[in-house]
């Protein structure tokens, strides 16, 4: 979206909400449009801290999606309000919503978005305090960027990784997992 890349966030929320507000924009032939306005609301939402609004627009969106029966967008649309239960400190709702979303892509057979999904996934173990699920988790999705020779995304995943492993003294597994997954 053009106003997320760009950091024009409150722009962004005046026109998604101008186009919410067209005559007919409620209505059955603009659904999987409303429900994106919807989703992309919801996340500029976010982004500027307004977690309750954040959490109405994208469960108006989820619903959109269920009824258009989108599963795609659905596992994006659980996985944001997993992000911003999360941001409020609810682990137990993030977990809830991330979980759907991963059995939703592993249905799906998406691997590239699996992979990012299982990140959050691992993030909200890390909430939780089971550091051993969230190395399980991030060691998948790493598998499966290399599989898909996404290596962007595992330096990514393996910077914020090793940042989080030095903290515990233990630098040596992301330098032996990046050996496996190129050789």
């Amino acid at each position: 979206m053009f106003w997320w890349g760009r950091g024009h966030w409150r722009e962004g929320q005046t026109w998604l909400e101008s186009a919410l507000a067209l005559p007919g924009a409620d209505g059955a032939t603009c659904a999987q449009a409303r429900a994106r306005v919807l989703r992309w609301r919801g996340d500029l939402d976010a982004a500027l801290g307004d977690f309750a609004s954040a959490r109405a627009r994208l469960t108006q969106s989820l619903v959109l999606f269920q009824e258009l029966g989108n599963r795609p967008m659905c596992a994006a649309v659980l996985e944001r309000l997993c992000m911003v239960a999360r941001e409020q400190g609810d682990a137990a709702t993030a977990r809830l919503r991330v979980v759907e979303s991963v059995a939703l892509l592993r249905e799906l057979g998406d691997k590239m978005e699996l992979a990012h999904t299982l990140n959050t996934l691992a993030e909200v173990a890390v909430m939780q305090g089971d550091t051993a699920e969230a190395a399980g988790l991030r060691q998948e999705a790493l598998a499966l960027h290399g599989e898909l020779k996404n290596s962007l995304a595992s330096a990514y995943r393996l910077t914020i990784w090793g940042i989080w492993r030095s903290s515990r003294a233990n630098m040596s597994w992301p330098c032996s997992f990046t050996k496996r997954i190129w050789s």
